[in-house]
């Protein structure tokens, strides 16, 4: 009995000396608050970053406690930025690239010296379409690809069309023949962009243009020599493009582009464009000089 009480005394005084918080740590609230303000404060920092950094991160330390952040941020190591994107619910507003729809005036191709060009083609009785262009922007960076901005290259590819009466000699009264033009220009080029609060961008392009234009009769026969008229063309162009973001007015739709297509973001865009083609025609006459208005949309890549 008394080597019991030894035993007990000597507890007792072990247990006097030491505090229930010091052998328990989850007791310690004070210890448990500045774990949290820490952790709340790490999270806080990662919410304000984008998908490029935490995807460097994680890809920089694979091993990670997942306890250290909020469910808000957690990123449980994805095999891309996409992935990244997918899991954490938040919007990148960078990109790779860009690809753009957009369609023009017809005033793009005004003649410099051809009138009975707008006699045939720019008439009550004609018709024409375009140019519509397909576009394609990237970013000449090697340091961050994840960014579209500063300058970059630019490459076009659009098709128009124009279909008039044919006049007749002498009397310049319509016929019953119809003539239609196809154009094909190609853009190839520099561009800049910058862009404000994610939202509205302001963008230059210049560069080169080469074209096809087809000419064809409906009075002769699909063999029949003459019926197509095939000629090439060059000269230059130059853009400014305004855009704004859809997506950050329409978020559940942006949303389901990204899940169904890939695309980060949308926009729509306003351009002024110039544009000089030349179809080494006499004295000028297949040479065409214009500006014009153009809307479209453009759809980021990540």
């Amino acid at each position: 009995m008394k080597k019991y009480l030894i035993k007990f005394l000597f507890l007792g005084l072990f247990y006097s000396s030491i505090s229930l918080a010091e052998l328990y740590p989850e007791l310690n609230e004070t210890s448990r608050g500045v774990e949290f303000d820490e952790i709340y404060n790490e999270a806080n920092k990662d919410r304000k970053k984008n998908f490029s950094e935490i995807y460097k991160e994680l890809k920089e330390d694979e091993i990670r406690d997942k306890n250290g952040y909020l469910e808000t941020v957690k990123v449980d190591s994805p095999d891309s930025i996409e992935d990244a994107y997918l899991i954490n619910q938040k919007f990148e507003n960078k990109s790779r690239s860009i690809f753009s729809l957009s369609i023009y005036s017809s005033d793009i191709f005004s003649p410099v010296n051809n009138n009975l060009f707008d006699t045939i083609f720019k008439s009550n009785s004609s018709s024409g379409y375009g140019p519509l262009y397909l576009e394609f922007d990237a970013s000449f960076s090697d340091t961050d690809k994840d960014t579209v901005g500063g300058f970059g290259y630019h490459l076009g590819f659009g098709f128009g069309y124009f279909q008039g009466l044919a006049r007749s000699v002498g009397t310049n009264e319509e016929t019953k023949t119809r003539l239609t033009l196809w154009f094909v220009p190609i853009d190839l080029g520099v561009t800049y962009r910058a862009s404000y609060n994610n939202s509205i961008g302001l963008k230059f392009s210049a560069g080169v243009v080469g074209a096809g234009m087809i000419q064809s009769r409906s009075d002769f026969r699909e063999d029949e020599k003459g019926k197509n008229l095939n000629r090439l063309g060059q000269g230059l162009f130059a853009m400014t493009r305004f855009d704004y973001s859809l997506g950050s007015l329409m978020k559940k739709t942006r949303k389901e582009i990204f899940y169904n297509y890939g695309f980060s973001n949308f926009r729509l865009n306003l351009d002024f464009k110039y544009q000089y083609l030349s179809f080494n025609g006499e004295e000028k006459e297949l040479d065409f000089s214009g500006t014009s208005l153009g809307v479209g949309v453009s759809f980021d890549v990540l």
